[in-house]
């Protein structure tokens, strides 16, 4: 359920993903998919605390969350892949134009 999910989510994300890609691109988004349905079944077992930090001195103690509800979210790295996958004849090169002052 939860890969069909993520399918569903970064085909809406990028409209441009056919509805069955093949080849390189069908790699970059298995391997995307997988990544985010990890990410979202690790943030149901720990409690959603990416780091706990306790002292006993003055009783200082701080949580850090991290995708406390389990969402799905891709990194750069992984919007990256998709990208060069979905346009491989692109560089990295781009040019941007400016307007004046």
């Amino acid at each position: 359920m939860l890969l069909e999910d993520a399918s569903t989510w970064l085909a809406t994300t990028f409209p441009e993903i056919p509805e069955v890609a093949s080849g390189r691109l069908a790699s970059v988004l298995r391997i995307v998919v997988c990544a985010m349905v990890k990410r979202s079944l690790i943030a149901d077992r720990t409690d959603n605390a990416e780091q706990v930090s306790d002292a006993g001195g003055p009783f200082t103690t701080s949580m850090t969350f991290r995708n406390a509800e389990g969402n799905f979210f891709i990194t750069g790295q992984e919007r990256e892949m998709i990208e060069k996958a979905l346009n491989p004849g692109t560089t990295a090169f781009k040019n941007v134009s400016c307007g004046g002052w």
